[in-house]
């Protein structure tokens, strides 16, 4: 009987120390159609460490405590999304985002090109506008 109890008491505590979520995903790319983003950072804010995608563009966090959190997905090229999340005790949150491409402006850049004529040095300067 005193052995039930504890083994009763054991299994009650796990239950309770165990009342943690987790959180997993898959990071596209909208332009290419929704292929796998491989290696887009996605961070957790309040954690010390984020994960990286993987071939397939999923990423996962297990061991969450319940709560709200702000998910960072980032990549190279692409712009930044920041989503607000609520993991629940016990439960798997997934979600699925698309990345969209930066867009580069060309009115910042400017070029130079020096060229050989006839023995003399011709500059041109070009400036987007």
């Amino acid at each position: 009987m005193k052995h039930l109890l504890v083994l009763l008491g054991l299994l009650a505590s796990s239950g309770i120390y165990s009342q943690s979520g987790s959180l997993k995903g898959r990071i596209t790319d909208f332009e290419m159609g929704g292929e796998p983003l491989m290696f887009a950072s996605v961070a957790i804010d309040g954690l010390e460490s984020g994960t990286a995608t993987n071939f397939n563009g999923n990423f996962e966090f297990d061991n969450l405590a319940p709560g709200t959190y702000t998910v960072e997905i980032s990549s190279l090229g692409y712009e930044t999304v920041r989503i607000p999340v609520e993991i629940s005790a016990n439960e798997t949150l997934r979600i699925e985002e698309a990345l969209h491409a930066k867009s580069i402006s060309l009115q910042d850049v400017s070029a130079v090109d020096n060229t050989k004529q006839k023995g003399a040095v011709v500059s041109r300067a070009y400036a987007g506008q």
